[in-house]
């Protein structure tokens, strides 16, 4: 019986997905500002709201790269999905304007755009 469960349970993850999949993927039209210079690229969020996590990956110009992987939300809401709020960073997504912002306390490098709905990404494999 115990190996039925099991394999119900395997079988669950191949039809219904993993508890880890993106129900929310962003794609974000960004720059980044050191004060002196200013950088453009692409970021993607890939989160799951219900587990309150997510990974987010940047593009400058030659592919996706991953920046994190599958990090914790503080918080969201209906109007914010606050990603990042401590010593060392402030990073939130402005569910009503689509727009994001990451400011990095000890450099004070700032990360700010404009964010769309997207697909997640597609596995090499």
């Amino acid at each position: 019986m115990k190996r039925f469960w099991l394999a119900f349970a395997g079988m669950s993850v191949l039809f219904f997905g993993s508890a880890e999949a993106a129900n929310l993927v962003l794609e974000c039209k960004a720059e980044l500002t050191d004060g002196t210079k200013v950088f453009r690229f692409k970021r993607r969020y890939e989160i799951n709201i219900e587990a309150m996590r997510y990974s987010t990956f940047d593009n400058f110009g030659a592919g996706w790269e991953r920046r994190s992987d599958n990090d914790y939300l503080d918080y969201a809401d209906s109007s914010r999905i606050q990603l990042v709020d401590n010593e060392y960073a402030i990073h939130y997504l402005d569910r009503k304007t689509g727009s994001m912002y990451s400011k990095e306390r000890d450099t004070g490098k700032i990360r700010r755009g404009f964010c769309e709905k997207a697909e997640p990404l597609k596995n090499k494999f």
